[in-house]
């Protein structure tokens, strides 16, 4: 379940939170993300006043499939979880996690929905002066692809926060994220690029695809509905 945190969406301002942001995502929806050798695909199924429910499905970066929508009307073989669950748009908590791959609802303690806990931060815009930089002395901006295209010439952003005190794995590490700055117009639903860092851990998370209108099996399913 590691990428499930990655699933927000930003405005652009000197200071941000995340979960009203949802509210501006559409079904189908979608980013992939890449980290340790692992892609993991995170979609909008549906909203519903309040909520909105996520399909989660993860396979190794070196399984070859034509595209991530056959793949998912095949059966997502080779997959090493597949999952889906609802984000409650009000307090930011997740709940009704079901497992499409084992065919049941799982419980998910506290301690490891680090969703819930990211949606309550506030983040900071860096300023572009502090900013990484690249060869030449650029600033350096991850890549942004949509709909399976590189797209150029797209200026991004950056965040940061620091998460809580709480005794997790991320407890006091600083989080930072690209987004893709508002003029462009292209959504920022999710990070286009991550870091975790403090202490000796140090963590990056790219995004390596986003789009709309991604379908999926589980859009007519209705055992995980309750």
């Amino acid at each position: 379940m590691i990428f499930l945190f990655l699933a927000f969406i930003f405005p652009l301002s000197a200071s941000l939170s995340l979960i009203e942001n949802f509210k501006l995502a559409k079904p189908g929806d979608y980013v992939v993300a890449q980290f340790n050798k692992s892609d993991t695909l995170l979609r909008v199924v549906s909203i519903q006043e309040d909520k909105i429910r996520m399909e989660e499905v993860s396979a190794p970066a070196n399984l070859k499939f034509s595209n991530w929508q056959d793949w998912l009307h095949q059966g997502a073989e080779g997959s090493t979880a597949w999952v889906t669950f609802v984000i409650d748009l009000d307090t930011g908590k997740l709940s009704n996690f079901y497992s499409i791959s084992r065919g049941c609802f799982l419980q998910v303690a506290e301690s490891e929905n680090f969703l819930s806990t990211l949606l309550s931060l506030d983040f900071e815009l860096v300023d572009r002066s502090k900013m990484k930089r690249a060869g030449g002395g650029k600033i350096w901006q991850p890549s942004l692809y949509f709909n399976s295209q590189k797209i150029e010439n797209v200026f991004f952003d950056a965040w940061k926060t620091r998460w809580p005190e709480d005794g997790s794995d991320l407890s006091g590490k600083n989080i930072l994220v690209y987004l893709p700055e508002k003029a462009s117009g292209y959504p920022s639903y999710f990070p286009y690029w991550l870091e975790i860092s403090g202490g000796l851990t140090k963590a990056k998370v790219r995004i390596i695809d986003t789009g709309h209108g991604l379908t999926s099996p589980i859009d007519r399913y209705e055992q995980y509905k309750r």
